[in-house]
């Protein structure tokens, strides 16, 4: 049952439709990865207008983390746009992970649960370290703290 702090049916129909957004143009963005094709510059941006426009929303209404969370999505987005940040696997990894946490997050405004700062957190690092150019994968990968030839590393 929704409290008084519930948001409108408006801002959930809203933001539930630019996260189903966010999710194809990811798998878009994936698939193009895949193939090996170049990336559609306009992809990136449609990308970053998205993530730009849950940010607006949700602040209006007062959704601080999802807010965040959107903020920083945006500024990956923004640095793959300006050739920062590479357009990767990992990074795209991270961003499904950030658009299956907004559909949480408006699952939890619908029912009044306007979300606490903080719980995100993890993920917004995560955000943070494709942002500054990093993969979890490079982070935990014990074979990049060795100083192994790479015909070594391949059979590895």
């Amino acid at each position: 049952m929704a409290s008084d702090n519930s948001v409108s049916p408006e801002f959930i129909a809203e933001a539930q439709d630019i996260v189903d957004a966010l999710n194809r143009d990811l798998l878009r963005l994936e698939d193009e990865i895949q193939e090996g094709e170049d990336v559609e510059p306009e992809l990136i941006n449609t990308l970053f207008r998205s993530a730009h426009s849950l940010k607006g929303i949700a602040g209006m209404f007062g959704l601080e983390e999802m807010a965040g969370l959107a903020h920083d999505m945006e500024n990956v987005l923004d640095g793959m746009r300006l050739g920062k940040v590479p357009i990767e696997a990992a990074a795209i990894d991270v961003m499904y992970t950030c658009v299956d946490r907004f559909g949480e997050l408006i699952g939890l405004a619908s029912e009044g649960d306007m979300g606490h700062v903080g719980r995100s957190d993890d993920l917004i690092d995560k955000l943070k370290s494709v942002g500054a150019g990093k993969s979890d994968e490079e982070e935990g990968d014990i074979l990049n703290t060795v100083d192994l030839g790479d015909d070594v590393i391949s059979v590895l």
